[in-house]
């Protein structure tokens, strides 16, 4: 009874949830159109859709066509509908004969990517790069652009290729608007623990950020990329997890040779986070070094180290809460 009861309490807190996103939503089409009115007063998710399917017939003007359909495809897309989203979200792309819309068709390569139709997200994305944005939008377009990518791939070596393109954004001023998903990304498919102390450290905020230090876990929404594509044997988690397991063979092969004289927690950018990484090193009882590094872009980097004694210290550093990974002798 009490799980049941617990439960009850979660669905009602989900369907409380939905209403206020329903609201929300309705604010942004206010005096738009009393079809939206009325669906929002439906009460569910589900109702308000069945309620704009009926609807549609009589609607008149361009204007109140494209609204409601915008309206409908974002509860679709709340609802994990992709592929009806996306039919919507067409529906207003093709009404729009003046200054393309931009987040529409984002949306819009969103959901379908969502289903693993890789071709017909790159053609949407195609719409909003040709328009070179240099803006948030643009930045969403080119990490969309990859994770087609990352999808299409069939191999762990057809993997390089777009972890390059995720390395190379680290360093583009237009990526910041999505520094933390490439960080994340980066860190998925690498599982290179530098990548996942960059969010703990610069984006400690965003769910990235949780998902890569183990405070939340990947669901297959919003990172949809990671869902297997559609009559595949063959999926970017499971390459992923291939690839980290080759890296750590090479990374073995390394170690036979090589002495591990550092142990990296942090590469920083900002130099203020580099101080912040330190102090907590010092306050967990370590005694961290700095080693400056310049990237072939011609950026300067900081990372933060301790020195390896007898072996025990990357353990040392885990138990005490950080991450990090083997630096050699040269």
């Amino acid at each position: 009874m009490k799980d049941f009861l617990s439960a009850k309490g979660r669905f009602a807190k989900l369907a409380a949830c939905m209403a206020l996103f329903m609201l929300a939503l309705q604010s942004s089409f206010a005096d738009t159109s009393q079809i939206i009115t009325n669906a929002v007063k439906t009460g569910t998710i589900e109702s308000a859709i069945s309620y704009i399917k009926s609807s549609l017939p009589g609607i008149q003007g361009v204007d109140e066509q494209k609204a409601v359909m915008l309206f409908l495809g974002r509860l679709q897309q709340q609802a994990a509908l992709y592929k009806d989203a996306y039919e919507s979200y067409s529906v207003v792309i093709a009404l729009d004969k003046t200054v393309p819309n931009v987040d529409v068709r984002l949306d819009a390569a969103v959901c379908i990517l969502a289903v693993g139709e890789t071709a017909t997200a790159e053609s949407v994305l195609d719409s909003v790069l040709a328009i070179e944005s240099e803006d948030a939008s643009g930045a969403k377009a080119k990490l969309l652009a990859v994770w087609c990518g990352i999808l299409k791939a069939s191999s762990e070596e057809e993997l390089e290729t777009p972890i390059g393109h995720l390395k190379n954004f680290l360093d583009d001023p237009v990526m910041k608007y999505e520094k933390p998903s490439v960080l994340f990304s980066l860190w998925w498919l690498t599982g290179d623990p530098v990548y996942a102390q960059k969010l703990e450290t610069d984006y400690a905020s965003t769910p990235e950020a949780a998902c890569a230090n183990g405070r939340a876990e990947v669901m297959p929404a919003p990172y949809f990329y990671f869902i297997p594509r559609m009559n595949s044997g063959f999926d970017a988690k499971k390459a992923a997890e291939r690839y980290v397991n080759k890296n750590a063979v090479a990374a073995a092969k390394k170690a036979e040779n090589q002495k591990v004289v550092w142990q990296q927690v942090g590469l920083f950018k900002d130099e203020n986070n580099a101080e912040n990484c330190i102090k907590r090193l010092i306050a967990a009882g370590f005694k961290p070094e700095v080693l400056k590094q310049t990237k072939p872009s011609g950026n300067n980097y900081t990372a933060v180290v301790v020195r390896e004694t007898d072996g025990s210290v990357a353990q040392a550093l885990r138990n005490a809460g950080f991450e990090c990974y083997p630096v050699f002798e040269d």
